[in-house]
């Protein structure tokens, strides 16, 4: 898979996020694109509400993520949705907590494929937070589905830059990473014990890199 490209703003603060999932790189994609799936699994960003939607669809993509951009729920480059963001995290038993919750605009500006040198495929995904203004908080997610000795290994990459990226930075960074890992874990079970595999430890990792 080719490097990440760096974003187009200065970094402030990266969180990186880690989680090995015991299943394909495309199921993994696939549940992260289907936004009617976020309720069950994301204690994070608990919902997703797509208001723009490309069309046509974009040309040109493998026939396996051409199947997935023909789903209407499913996010798709070029498209634009409203994410609810719970700081505090939730739990997935009950209802999304109304108190507290936020909202982003974002925007996924790429979803790629790529051949290994061992001949399997991954993916990558980048979406963007959108609304705000350039000097106050821009920021980057980059994620990546790697299969590995027959699990997928997904990283994520969090960028942020801007006035309001050096407030997290000093005053969020470590919830900012407890809440994404929470989400990551919450995903493995999802799917290990969806696809009815032993699930066994959850293991993950996450991390802040800073830019200075």
């Amino acid at each position: 898979m080719p490097q990440r490209e760096p974003p187009p703003f200065r970094v402030v603060s990266t969180t990186h996020s880690h989680v090995s999932i015991a299943a394909s790189p495309l199921t993994v994609l696939s549940t992260i694109l289907d936004t009617n799936t976020w309720d069950t699994w994301n204690t994070f960003n608990r919902s997703a509400r797509i208001y723009h939607r490309p069309d046509p669809i974009p040309p040109n993509s493998s026939p396996e993520l051409s199947s997935l951009f023909a789903k209407s729920d499913f996010l798709v480059p070029g498209c634009k949705y409203t994410e609810s963001v719970h700081p505090k995290g939730t739990d997935l038993s009950l209802p999304g907590p109304e108190k507290g919750k936020q909202l982003n605009n974002l925007e996924v500006t790429s979803i790629d494929e790529f051949q290994e040198k061992d001949g399997k495929k991954s993916y990558r995904i980048v979406w963007y937070v959108v609304d705000w203004s350039p000097w106050l908080m821009q920021s980057r997610r980059t994620h990546q589905f790697v299969e590995k000795d027959g699990v997928t290994e997904y990283d994520s990459w969090t960028e942020m830059g801007g006035l309001l990226a050096w407030v997290v930075r000093w005053m969020a960074s470590g919830l900012f990473k407890k809440r994404f890992q929470e989400a990551f874990e919450s995903l493995k079970v999802y799917l290990e014990s969806k696809g009815n595999s032993d699930a066994g430890d959850v293991t993950g990792e996450a991390e802040e890199l800073e830019t200075r």
